[in-house]
C-alpha cells in the first residue's frame, strides 16, 4: 500500500488578525481551518493537523479549545506542533536550535503538558517541530523522553532551517530511525537546478505547482509521502491590502485535481495514528532534468516568485522590476522589427 499523509499546521501568528490565520471569513464563506476540513469531508480522506498547542500561553486556553473541538467535530486527528517561542515568550528566538539542551527540555516538557492537557495522552506521539527547526540535541531529549514518538521535523536541503543534516540520519525522503526515534521525512525534490545551483523544494501547498504533484507522483518509488500546508494555505491575502482577505480558489481546485491524480496512480490518503514504518530505497528527485524538465522549472519558480511577492514588499518590488524589464525588451523587439 502506498500512502500520502496530508498535514495542515495549524497555527496562528498574530492573534489580532486570526482571521488571516485561522477562520480566513471573507464576510460570506470560511477559506481557513474549516474550508480544509470540509475538503477532507468532501473527499473522504483523513487529514492530520498539527496544531501549536503553546500558542494557549499567550492567547489562551480557549483559543485552542475552540480549534481542537472543531477538527475532532469533523473527526479528523489533532497532533503536536510546537513553535518555541510561544513558550519561551522570546519570538527573537523561533527555532529550537537557538535554545541551550536545558531550555529545549523545559519547552519540550512545558508544552507536552499543555498538548496533552487538550488532546489527552497518546500511545504514541506524532510529533513536528514549528519551522523544521530541530538539530541532533534535541533527539537526545525525545528519545530520554521515555515516549514512542513518531517525528516529522526533518527537512532535507533546508539547513537554514532544519539542523538535522543528512550527515546525522543519512537519508532525505525515506523513513528512517534515529536514536530510537521513528522519523518519517517532509517530502522534498529538487525544484531549481541552473546555473550549478540546486535547490530543494517541498511537496507543499505554498510551494509546489500541480505540474509538480503530478509528475513527483509519477516517479517517485517511496511507499509514504508527506504532503503539507498549512491553516491559511487557502486564503489569498496581499501585503499592502492589510487584513483583506478573499478565498483562493485556485488553491482549492488544484488541492481536489491532485487527491483524484494520487488516487487514480494507486495512492491513498492515510491517517499518521496508523503509519508503519516500512524500508524503501531512498529517493531525492530531480524534477529539472531534461529540456522539458528546465522550461517546467522556469514557468514553476516564476509562479513560486509571484506568490511571495504578493505577501512580501521586497519580492514585489523585484517581480514589478523583472516585468518592466520584461516589457522594455518587448517594446525594444518591436522597435527593431519595424525598422
Amino acid at each position: 500500500m502506498r500512502t500520502i499523509y496530508l498535514t495542515v499546521d495549524t497555527e496562528c501568528h498574530d492573534l489580532n488578525n486570526s482571521n488571516l490565520y485561522i477562520e480566513g471569513f471573507d464576510g460570506k464563506e470560511y477559506w481557513g481551518l474549516k474550508r480544509i476540513l470540509e475538503l477532507g469531508k468532501e473527499s473522504d480522506i483523513p487529514i492530520n493537523f498539527f496544531v501549536d498547542v503553546g500558542e494557549a500561553v499567550e492567547y489562551g486556553d480557549k483559543y485552542i479549545q475552540n480549534i481542537v473541538d472543531l477538527i475532532h467535530n469533523y473527526k479528523q486527528p489533532v497532533f503536536f506542533h510546537l513553535h518555541p517561542d510561544y513558550i519561551s515568550k522570546d519570538h527573537s528566538r523561533t527555532f529550537l536550535w537557538e535554545y541551550t539542551k536545558q531550555e529545549k527540555e523545559k519547552i519540550f516538557h512545558k508544552a507536552l503538558e499543555i498538548y496533552e492537557h487538550f488532546a489527552g495522552k497518546q500511545d504514541r506521539l506524532v510529533f513536528r517541530a514549528g519551522r523544521y527547526g530541530v538539530d541532533s540535541e534535541f533527539y537526545d531529549i525525545l528519545k530520554d523522553s521515555g515516549i514512542k514518538i513518531l517525528d516529522l521535523s526533518y527537512l532535507c536541503g533546508s539547513k537554514k532551517m532544519c539542523h538535522l543534516t543528512f550527515d546525522d540520519v543519512k537519508v532525505n525522503n525515506k523513513a528512517t530511525n534515529y536514536k530510537e526515534i521513528t522519523i518519517l521525512p517532509n517530502t522534498q525534490f529538487i525544484g531549481f537546478d541552473m546555473f550549478g545551483i540546486k535547490r530543494a523544494i517541498g511537496l507543499d501547498a505554498s510551494d509546489a505547482t500541480f505540474n509538480e504533484y503530478c509528475r513527483y507522483i509519477d516517479n517517485t518509488k517511496l511507499s509514504s509521502l508527506i504532503l503539507t500546508m498549512h491553516s491559511w494555505n487557502f486564503i489569498k491575502k496581499w501585503f499592502f491590502l492589510p487584513g483583506k482577505l478573499s478565498g483562493d480558489t485556485g488553491m482549492v481546485r488544484k488541492y481536489f485535481r491532485f487527491i483524484k491524480y494520487a488516487r487514480e496512480r494507486g495512492f491513498e490518503f492515510g491517517d499518521l495514528n496508523n503509519y508503519v514504518l516500512i524500508d524503501d530505497n531512498d529517493e531525492f528527485i530531480n524534477l529539472c532534468d531534461g529540456f522539458r524538465g528546465k522550461v517546467l522549472s522556469l514557468f514553476n519558480n516564476f509562479i513560486r516568485f509571484q506568490k511571495i511577492a504578493r505577501l512580501n514588499k521586497k519580492y514585489f518590488i523585484v517581480y514589478c522590476a523583472f516585468y518592466c524589464m520584461l516589457l522594455l525588451v518587448i517594446v525594444v523587439i518591436l522597435f527593431a522589427l519595424q525598422k
